[in-house]
């Protein structure tokens, strides 16, 4: 063939053997095959042996080229790295198989006469054309086959050739054939055929394509059937248990997939159990984690019931629906999750990853899904038989249980019969020898014993004692106690089979002949009171059961020997408590105290027999025991001690102090104990009590060891009791005799007061009071001063008093009068220090330097101190003095206070009439009316703020119709004030007539007071003269208010004129001026209690408020101005009470 067309035909050629290349079908892994060879040899038989091997490696050349594209995309899809050497190995590997199969079979194709190009076929082609055909195929499998030994061995080659050998001669040895059809249509020069033939060998390829994925699918869905098929038998032949299944799921599961990373766990609750754990392949211990509901991919999977794939955590880290909750430093890449789904919940899940992306496939979900359901309904089985197999031995130990129960019952019931009849015989017998013999010979009975014992502890009221049926000396107690079988069983509180009595040391040896005995003890809760024991001539007679029967009789016996013994202390207690009502009958007519205490010891000791008796009584003041009533009332131990104890001491006093009753059985062996007695061993001690008060203690000695016991007690409490009661009437009754003593006595002080006239006879009736109610002399009443607060001596009673009579006390030098007016409480003086500061007058009078400072209070204040004398040490006041001390401190205070209050309202009484007749004086030098001028109005007003004042007018008459009008305000108030104001009012109207200037007048008024007053007073003036038929007023003011003028129109102006206030200075400078007064006109004159009147508020009036009412009611008639200015200081004031005296003048012209 000429080289042109070689060069133009080629590149169809590669490019259709590309094309079949791509159209191949991969029937086994690593291994494709197509329909490439019937391309590759048609241009073998075209081109030649060069020509066909250049087409055959381009073409595959670039098959692996795509190939590697291919694969690029794909990893950088899923994030893993591409394996280069593996794709280069391949291109050269492939692309350089197939030249070479190219050229060989080429060669030895023309070798043997084969032509190329092709341009005619005939039977001579056959031999060439088959040479070249098995050539081709047996080069193409045998260098695969070297490249897969190379790989893995001549197994790999074995498996490789089982799997390709039949899809290789059908799919590319029996279609090579068409080759020479190829080559002979494309050389003969049709390319229409050739066309049709090439779209013929796609369509081929296609289709072959198709059926194998078919085929394959088909084979794949026959063996994913047959895999579950065999996990389906082996999860139901499997064991049925939980642990075995889960195990099975494991092992089922590593055969389908890599199993490096696998877990499979179960929920409860909010725990999730991974029951297998593996980890790099390394199975790991069973862990326990909280999972909460919705929480993680676990959580989410158990809410929502559904699996999950995930290819890639990397990629689709956020399209997840939930995050993994595991830290890992190196984490999966890619897992798939299944629940364990049994009745509708999720009881578990499965989980397997891997560290590779896209390890896992949708394949693997659904095998391992098919697998979780298998195992989740096998391992519900499984827990259902397991709780079956559970319930099945639970009704099978119930039932044996039951069946033994019932033998037991019968058994049991036997036994309570005996057990009842024996009850019913002992419970009718109370004496207790008649009561042992009948437990004896009802036990020898029910065991078909020999011979028995039955030995009885004894009690502080019973002796020890020993039941038998034998007749003749007893064995000696103590030694059986000790040493014998009885003995061990009471010590160790057990029962004791002895089926061989001579191999047990325990048995003491007797005069009968004994193999087996049987003893147990007679309990009363854990307190041993006796043992039974039986015997019999044979060894090994008792069984077990015998044993049992005792043990039962013996507590039957207990309780028969309670009843027994309650019985005999009821009897005993019946006979006690009518001793102690004797007693106390004996006892509760006694009302002296003594008396009463001496009989109760006495009868104590002589009706219950105990060895000492003492009675004391409880001091809570000085927290003391008195020894008051013996059964030796000359015991030398009281009688050195004065027959006092502090509570801190002994028996008695730990019993007073705690209220509680105490028995000691050996008083060597407590600490509290006093040698009171010489004999005394031991002692119970009960306190007297008043309700919670301890006021005694009884105290009851013995002279042997452990005499006394719980009935002692009961007895001696109820006893103290009685004994309470019997103190408190005594005490009552003394009580009362004191207390109507001291009532009588306060009655007879309240009379003595009351008959005192003034407050001398009160003083000297408490002073003389006090010596004869609580003996105590002398007696110094010291009377507080209300103004200085000193005390001055104002009465006494005893020697020497007299000489301090209206000496004064004062308490900021004298500390123990200062305490006694700062509490108000008593204080007794007995040591130096309490007499600190008091003159020694007064100290002297207390004889021995003691005695006591007694205030006197009234209205909660001391107003008096009495100062008594007790006579040396100080000796106290008694309960009874302290009372009535007390009752006549307290009606003296208030008869004294209400003295001095009469003697003050007396005062005040005279006072309050003396200033009645000074205010009536003061108030007809004021004007009686005011003056009548025609064409004038004039009005006045004037209120003092105490009963008398120091504010006053007047109006002078004066040649040629004139007026003096005068408003003057002297300095302070009440009586100087008045007085004051009486002495300037006459000055001034002397003054007014002898002088017709103003100023002058005012200025002879200055002289004339500071030549006559010597009272430091002084006073301020407004004197004007009205000239009423000139209209005009001439006026002087000596620091008096400005005079406030209103004209007609509402304009309004202040009189001013300089000047000092009389009295003061010498020389007083005033300045005399002249007011024009127009028809109108009105003329206001005032003092400063107008201004000045205050407010709750401590607003003042003030001059415009003055201003505003005279200017808004200028036009009403003048008594309506003034009315008006005096209701509106009433309303301001708001009920308050004057600060100062008001005086209010008004001036109108009216024509």
């Amino acid at each position: 063939m000429p080289p042109v067309f070689f060069h133009r035909a080629w590149p169809l050629f590669v490019l259709l053997s590309l094309l079949m290349k791509g159209l191949g079908s991969r029937v086994v892994p690593r291994e494709t095959h197509s329909l490439v060879g019937i391309v590759d040899l048609a241009a073998i038989l075209l081109f030649g042996p060069v020509g066909g091997a250049w087409v055959a490696a381009a073409g595959a050349f670039l098959y692996q080229i795509e190939r590697g594209l291919v694969e690029g995309v794909r990893a950088r899809r899923e994030g893993s790295e591409l394996a280069g050497p593996v794709l280069v190995g391949n291109l050269a590997f492939d692309s350089g198989l197939k030249g070479w199969m190219a050229l060989v079979s080429g060669t030895l194709y023309q070798r043997v006469g084969g032509p190329a190009p092709l341009y005619r076929i005939d039977l001579s082609l056959a031999g060439p054309t088959l040479l070249l055909l098995v050539t081709w195929f047996l080069m193409d499998h045998l260098g695969w086959g070297i490249a897969e030994a190379i790989l893995g061995g001549w197994k790999r080659v074995r498996d490789w050739l089982h799997a390709v050998i039949v899809p290789s001669l059908l799919i590319e040895l029996a279609p090579l054939p068409l080759s020479v059809l190829v080559a002979f249509l494309y050389a003969s020069g049709s390319p229409g055929a050739f066309l049709l033939m090439s779209a013929g060998l796609i369509a081929t390829s296609l289709v072959i394509q198709r059926l194998v994925r078919i085929t394959l699918q088909q084979q794949h869905n026959v063996r994913e059937l047959m895999v579950l098929n065999e996990i389906g038998r082996a999860v139901a032949h499997a064991e049925m248990s939980v642990e075995a299944l889960a195990e099975l799921v494991y092992q089922q599961a590593s055969h389908i997939v890599d199993t490096s990373f696998f877990h499979l766990g179960f929920f409860e609750g909010d725990l999730f159990t991974l029951a297998i754990r593996v980890r790099d392949g390394v199975r790991q211990p069973p862990l326990t984690v909280t999972v909460p509901r919705g929480k993680g991919i676990v959580g989410w999977m158990r809410e929502s019931k559904q699996p999950l794939l995930v290819r890639d955590f990397v990629r689709e880290m956020d399209r997840l629906p939930a995050r993994p909750l595991y830290l890992d430093p190196d984490p999966p890449r890619s897992g798939v999750f299944v629940p364990l789904l049994a009745s509708g919940e999720a009881i578990g899940s499965i989980s397997i990853q891997s560290r590779r992306p896209a390890a896992f496939d949708e394949q693997h979900l659904r095998i391992l899904s098919f697998i979780a359901d298998q195992a989740a309904l096998a391992i519900e089985k499984a827990r259902l038989y397991q709780a079956a197999r559970e319930r099945a031995a639970e009704l099978e130990r119930i039932a044996a249980e039951n069946a033994r129960l019932y033998a037991a019952v019968r058994e049991e019931r036997d036994r309570l019969r005996l057990l009842q009849d024996v009850t019913r015989d002992l419970t009718r017998r109370l004496d207790l020898d008649d009561l042992l013999q009948r437990l004896l010979q009802r036990a020898l009975e029910s065991l078909k014993a020999a011979d028995g014992v039955i030995l009885l502890l004894g009690t502080r009221r019973e002796t020890p004692r020993a039941i038998s049926t034998q007749e003749g000396p007893q064995t000696d107690l103590g030694l059986i106690l000790e040493r014998g079988l009885a003995g061990w069983v009471i010590h160790n509180r057990q029962a004791a089979l002895l089926p061989d009595v001579r191999k047990d040391p325990r048995w003491l040896p007797g005069a009968q002949a004994v193999g087996s005995a049987v003893a147990v003890p007679i309990l009363h809760g854990d307190t041993p009171w006796g043992a039974i024991t039986l015997t019999h001539p044979q060894p090994g007679f008792f069984a077990q059961a015998d044993l049992t029967l005792l043990l039962a009789l013996a507590d039957q016996a207990a309780v028969a020997l309670e009843a027994a013994r309650q019985y005999e202390a009821q009897r005993r207690r019946a006979v006690q408590l009518q001793t102690i009502a004797e007693v106390m009958r004996s006892i509760l007519s006694i009302l002296d105290l003594d008396a009463l205490l001496n009989q109760v010891v006495r009868l104590v000791r002589s009706r219950f027999g105990y060895s000492h008796a003492h009675i004391f009584t409880v001091d809570a003041e000085r927290e003391e025991v008195i020894f008051r009533a013996s059964t030796d009332p000359e015991n030398p131990f009281w009688e050195a001690r004065q027959g006092r104890l502090s509570l801190e001491e002994g028996l008695v006093g730990w019993v007073a102090r705690h209220g509680e009753a105490t028995i000691v059985g050996d008083v060597c062996q407590d600490p509290r104990w006093l040698p009171d007695q010489k004999d005394v061993r031991s002692e119970v001690a009960v306190p007297l009590k008043v309700g919670n008060d301890v006021v005694g203690v009884l105290d009851v000695q013995s002279d042997e060891v452990d005499a006394f016991d719980d009935e002692d007690l009961f007895i001696l409490r109820t006893l103290a009791d009685q004994i309470a009661v019997a103190l408190e009437n005594a005490r009552l009754y003394r009580a009362e005799q004191e207390e109507a003593w001291v009532l009588n006595a306060l009655l007879q002080v309240a009379q003595n007061i009351a008959r005192a006239r003034d407050l001398s006879e009160t003083l000297e009736t408490v002073v003389r009071l006090v010596p004869l109610l609580i003996g105590a002399e002398p007696c110094v009443l010291l009377l507080r001063e209300r103004e200085s607060g000193v005390f001055r001596v104002a009465h006494g009673y005893g020697a020497g008093w007299k000489a301090l009579e209206g000496q004064v006390l004062d308490s900021r030098v004298i500390p123990a009068l200062a305490r006694v007016v700062q509490g108000a409480t008593p204080l007794a003086l007995v040591a130096e220090p309490d007499v600190e500061g008091m003159p020694v007058a007064v100290s002297g009078l207390l004889p021995g330097g003691s005695g006591w400072l007694y205030p006197l209070v009234a209205g909660g204040e001391v107003c008096s101190v009495l100062l008594l004398g007790l006579g040396a040490g100080g000796t106290p006041l008694s309960g009874k003095q302290q009372t009535i001390l007390s009752g006549l401190a307290h009606q003296a205070g208030i008869a004294i206070q209400e003295a001095r209050l009469r003697q003050e309202a007396e005062v005040r009484q005279r006072l309050e009439q003396e200033l009645a007749v000074a205010r009536e004086i003061q108030r007809r030098l004021l004007p009686e009316c005011c003056p009548q001028i025609p064409g004038w109005s004039i009005g006045a007003a004037w209120e003092a703020a105490r009963a008398v004042g120091g504010d006053f007018y007047d109006f002078v008459p004066l040649p040629d119709g004139r007026l003096g009008i005068v408003v003057a305000d002297v300095s302070d108030k009440g009586v100087p004030a008045a007085l004051f104001m009486v002495l300037s009012r006459s000055l001034v109207r002397a003054s007014a007539v002898n002088h017709a200037s103003p100023a002058e007048a005012l200025g002879h008024v200055n002289r004339l007071l500071l030549e006559d007053s010597q009272a430091e007073m002084f006073v301020s003036v407004f004197y004007g003269v009205l000239d009423p038929q000139a209209g005009e007023m001439r006026y002087a003011s000596a620091g008096h208010n400005p005079a406030l003028l209103v004209r007609a129109d509402g304009e309004t102006a202040l009189l001013q004129a300089p000047g000092v206030i009389l009295g003061v200075i010498p020389d007083a400078r005033l300045e005399e001026r002249v007011v024009e007064l127009r028809p109108g006109d009105t003329l206001v004159l005032y003092t400063d209690g107008v201004t000045e009147t205050i407010n709750r508020h401590e607003e003042e009036f003030g001059l415009e408020r003055l201003t505003r009412i005279v200017t808004d009611r200028r036009a009403d008639a003048l008594p309506d101005v003034q009315a008006a200015v005096l209701e509106a200081l009433k309303e301001f004031g708001e009920g308050q009470p004057p600060f100062d005296d008001l005086t209010l003048v008004l001036i109108r012209r009216e024509l």
